[in-house]
C-alpha cells in the first residue's frame, strides 16, 4: 500500500505513534463524542470523519492489527525515518537495506503486506538510486545491498520479486557468484508460485 493510499490513523485520532492502548481509547472517546452523528451535527464531513475515527480505533486498539498497520506505515515511509533522510549515497542505500532487514526479522512474513514491501523496495531501488549505485566504484557496497535485500525478501511473492530481482541483477552484474545466487532464488520463487497456482 502506498503512502497516499494508507490513512494515518495516528493523525486521525490526534495521538503519537507510541501511544498506549489507554491513550488510543481516550482519544477515540474524545473524537467519537465530538463527531458522532447522534450529537445532532448534520454535517456530511462529521459523519464521514466519525467513520474514519472508528476505523482508526478498530486497527489501533487491536495488537495484531496495529502491528500490521505499523509495518505498512514503516514501509510506506510514514515514520520519522523518512524525515531523517538526507543525501543519497551507496552507503545510505546499504544502511537502509540493513534497516529493512532488521525490520523484516520482526515481522511475520506470511502475514505481511507484500505490496507494501514491494513498493518500499522500488523506492529504495528507484532509477535515481540505481544510477548512483551503478556509477559508483564500490562493488562491496552493492554486494551488501543485494545480500540484505535478498534476505529481506525471503517471503516475498514471485510477482513482486521479479521486478526487484531485475534491479538487483544490475547491481550484481559484475559479481558472478552473486548473480548465480540471485538467479537460483528467482527460479525457486517461480517454482513456488507455479506450485501454489496448481494447488
Amino acid at each position: 500500500m502506498s503512502a497516499t493510499a494508507l490513512k494515518d490513523y495516528y493523525k486521525i485520532l490526534d495521538i503519537h505513534p507510541a501511544a498506549t492502548v489507554e491513550e488510543v481509547k481516550k482519544a477515540y472517546r474524545k473524537m467519537a463524542f465530538k463527531y458522532h452523528p447522534d450529537t445532532g451535527i448534520q454535517d456530511a464531513f462529521a459523519e464521514s470523519y466519525f467513520h474514519e475515527v472508528q476505523e482508526a480505533y478498530i486497527v489501533l486498539s487491536d495488537e495484531s492489527r496495529r502491528r500490521q498497520y505499523d509495518n505498512d506505515r514503516w514501509l510506506a515511509g510514514m515514520t520519522d525515518r523518512a524525515r531523517e533522510h538526507k543525501a543519497v549515497s551507496p552507503d545510505w542505500v546499504l544502511k537502509e537495506s540493513i534497516k529493512l532487514y532488521n525490520h523484516i526479522t520482526t515481522v511475520d512474513v506470511y502475514r505481511m503486506n507484500h505490496r507494501s514491501l514491494y513498493e518500499y523496495l522500488l523506492q529504495l531501488l528507484n532509477d535515481r538510486h540505481m544510477s548512483i549505485l551503478t556509477s559508483s566504484d564500490e562493488p562491496s557496497v552493492n554486494e551488501g545491498i543485494v545480500n540484505m535485500v535478498l534476505q529481506s525478501t525471503k517471503g516475498l511473492k514471485y510477482t513482486y520479486m521479479r521486478p526487484v530481482a531485475d534491479r538487483l541483477g544490475r547491481l550484481a552484474a559484475d559479481i558472478p557468484e552473486l548473480q548465480q545466487k540471485l538467479d537460483a532464488m528467482l527460479k525457486a520463487r517461480r517454482r513456488e508460485a507455479q506450485w501454489e497456482k496448481r494447488m
